[in-house]
């Protein structure tokens, strides 16, 4: 860790620290999941392969719907 990360650390005691909160739903999740292995598929296949194009649309897609369920749940 950074001098500076040590003395950020040092700062707050620890059990000032608030709990983590899951905020997201399994719907979510799920779909973050998916965009992730999108993007790997997208990576890996390049700009030259015949799926490129469509495998770009369906990850727009998906994030699209992530937008907008993340922003009414």
């Amino acid at each position: 860790m950074t001098e500076l990360g040590e003395m950020l650390m040092q700062a707050v005691p620890d059990d000032d620290l608030p709990e983590p909160v899951d905020t997201c739903t399994q719907e979510y999740k799920t779909l973050l999941e998916r965009i992730m292995k999108g993007a790997e598929f997208i990576s890996t296949i390049g700009p030259d392969h015949t799926q490129w194009a469509a495998a770009n649309r369906k990850y727009e897609a998906l994030c699209r719907e992530a937008l907008k369920l993340r922003w009414t749940s």
